[in-house]
């Protein structure tokens, strides 16, 4: 069979984030087609986040190639973008099958299915489930006996089957199609380059012990599933011999929640002298003079920090797990040892104040990291946030506006207000956040003495820029909202 897996283009007001923020290649996308290849299906990616391509170029894509079916990854900021376009890729051929995979569509299936253009839903990991599905649709078989799928049966009767197993051993998947995507126009965010050279993406691991309130951590399960360091050093050996790759980012959760593997994997690449510099995301209470240094010996440039907040009431009620020292610590170790450090910040969570929220912005500048953002608490669906103010009747689901559950650089005030500071007051201070951590005199001639190119400069623009757009268009939108009588 034929398979189209489409990555829908970035909505309006996401563009700006993905303009400073970078776009990392679909890995999702490409999973699925690495395993639906070894089964002998003829598979295309094609990412519009890139591409950018209009209607009637969808149209004639999916004329010329008449695929079976067509799969959608859908994150909850781009679920209107993909039923769209599945709208228009069934108007171009009425046959196709849509699947629509993703968290937004395994958070909130039933909904997904509702709209008239999905055919499918894939609840959870996609490989096996896609694998199976595509293999019964081949055969002629009823989609019954595939686990993890809701479907509506000829009857228009809402079929859920089984639950899909989790991969337990990840080191079975294949590699992604890395083949099939564009791999030149991806790069990386102002804040995660280090080189002039090609930027990749790459997993290492699945899954989530820790229950932070305002994530969405369920789709991989509450156990970290992790590949073995061999199998991904193997695969960054892919990336720097077949795709000329240089500089990478390891988009885990957190990539040194096992701590010991971590170590291996950082040894595997020195001893293997693998002239790679990277990035990863990790946590306060991970922290260590040992580990730190193994992974900048292995070429790791910059950490990302999850800080949150200033209140340590604030941490506990985020159920983050972790202490206002263990910030302060984990940044001056990050400093010493990685020399760059990103920290994430934010405000407007359940029992924020104004005070807090200050405070919040305080810590960031006392801490000085390399960068710093400032999040607008957002109940994207799978958080725990999210299910509260499901039950509690604020939000329906059915007409949401999710095209606005965007968390950073968003013009628009937050879909929902889950403090004591109103919405109006949070986007001030958020923006004031901005303002006072990047244009404070120090800070500026700080990273106007590490610039190391004209591009860097530019890359550095770009970000500025972003910063710049936000604070024009929330205010463009609340004139608007003013002269017209109505909410923001």
């Amino acid at each position: 069979m034929k398979a189209l897996l489409f990555v829908v283009d970035n909505p309006p007001n996401m563009r700006i984030k993905a303009g400073a923020f970078g776009i990392s290649q679909p890995l999702g996308a490409g999973y699925i087609a690495s395993v639906l290849r070894e089964n002998g299906h003829d598979v295309r990616i094609l990412d519009n986040s890139i591409r950018h391509l209009g209607p009637e170029a969808l149209r004639r894509i999916v004329q010329d190639f008449k695929p079976d079916v067509a799969g959608f990854t859908t994150f909850t900021f781009s679920a209107k973008g993909c039923f769209e376009a599945a709208r228009l890729m069934k108007e171009a051929d009425p046959r196709l099958i849509t699947v629509f995979g993703g968290p937004h569509a395994t958070y909130l299936c039933e909904e997904t299915l509702a709209d008239p253009a999905v055919d499918v839903v894939v609840r959870g990991e996609g490989e096996m489930t896609m694998r199976e599905l595509v293999a019964a649709l081949a055969a002629g078989r009823s989609l019954e006996g595939v686990k993890g799928l809701l479907f509506k049966d000829a009857a228009g009767r809402i079929i859920r089957t089984a639950d899909r197993e989790l991969i337990l051993d990840l080191d079975t998947l294949p590699l992604p199609a890395y083949d099939l995507m564009d791999m030149d126009k991806y790069y990386a965010s102002v804040n995660r380059r280090f080189t002039d050279k090609k930027f990749g993406a790459i997993i290492t691991t699945r899954g989530c012990p820790f229950q932070c309130t305002f994530c969405s951590h369920k789709m991989f399960g509450k156990k970290l599933r992790t590949r073995s360091p061999e199998n991904v050093v193997n695969e960054i050996e892919h990336l720097i011999s077949r795709y000329g790759i240089g500089e990478l980012i390891f988009l885990d959760d957190t990539f040194t929640m096992d701590r010991k593997r971590a170590l291996a994997l950082c040894d595997l690449i020195v001893r293997r002298g693998l002239d790679i510099a990277w990035t990863c995301n990790t946590r306060a209470d991970d922290a260590s003079e040992e580990l730190y240094k193994a992974m900048r010996r292995a070429g790791c440039r910059g950490l990302h920090l999850g800080a949150e907040s200033a209140s340590q009431e604030m941490l506990d009620r985020m159920k983050k797990g972790i202490t206002l020292e263990q910030i302060t610590n984990a940044v001056a170790l990050a400093k010493k040892h990685i020399g760059h450090v990103v920290c994430g910040f934010i405000l407007g969570m359940p029992g924020d104040t104004v005070e807090r929220a200050r405070a919040t912005i305080a810590f960031a500048k006392k801490l000085s990291p390399d960068y710093v953002t400032f999040n607008i608490a957002t109940p994207v669906p799978g958080s725990e946030i999210y299910e509260d103010v499901v039950a509690a009747g604020l939000l329906d689901t059915t007409q949401a506006p999710w095209e606005d559950f965007l968390e950073l650089f968003s013009p628009s005030p937050p879909v929902l207000t889950l403090s004591s500071i109103p919405a109006e007051d949070l986007v001030r201070l958020a923006k004031r956040a901005f303002r006072e951590f990047y244009f404070r005199p120090p800070y500026v001639w700080s990273r106007l003495a590490k610039m190391r190119s004209a591009k860097d400069a530019f890359e550095h623009l770009k970000g500025l820029a972003a910063i710049v757009n936000y604070e024009l268009c929330a205010s463009a939108r609340k004139a608007a909202a003013a002269a017209s009588g109505r909410r923001p």
